[in-house]
């Protein structure tokens, strides 16, 4: 059996009983992304510029900044938890406790991002990816692992 772990340390093999190509157990470290931690300080402060511009009074200018500055703290996106794909297809997100987790409809991907959702008894578990959370190589080997579950990409 081989560990391939995506973002953190290179493929190791554990077995000599089993061949290289056997199964395969995936572990998933994604950084956190830039890319998306600048879309989220840009539409806030895009939205908080067009607050200020409104031509409404101060004291409302102000309720709404208030409300986009909870908006911006309370509903950030959150980070992508460690995930680990077992070669009979399921999954695992051992920091959040689940385990058995499916991969169900609506997990697409296309060229920058792969959206994950996972269910399990508990429920949908919603997870997105994106490609600056990985190296080069690690998000290829991820997209092309995925593309073999899910299909063609959706765009992109």
């Amino acid at each position: 059996m081989r560990i391939f772990s995506a973002g953190m340390t290179p493929p190791t093999r554990t077995s000599n009983a089993c061949s290289a190509g056997s199964e395969q157990i995936s572990i998933l470290r994604p950084r956190a992304s830039r890319g998306l931690a600048l879309w989220w300080w840009a539409l806030h402060g895009v939205a908080g510029a067009g607050i200020v511009g409104l031509p409404i009074s101060w004291p409302v200018r102000c309720l709404l900044l208030v409300a986009l500055g909870v908006h911006w703290l309370w509903r950030a996106p959150e980070f992508s938890p460690i995930l680990v794909r077992y070669p009979d297809g399921t999954w695992a997100a051992p920091e959040l406790g689940r385990r058995a987790l499916r991969l169900g409809p609506g997990s697409s991907y296309a060229g920058w991002w792969i959206r994950l959702r996972l269910h399990d008894g508990r429920g949908t578990m919603k997870v997105l990816l994106l490609r600056d959370q990985f190296r080069t190589q690690d998000w290829r080997a991820l997209r092309a692992a995925f593309g073999r579950l899910a299909g063609p990409p959706t765009d992109g």
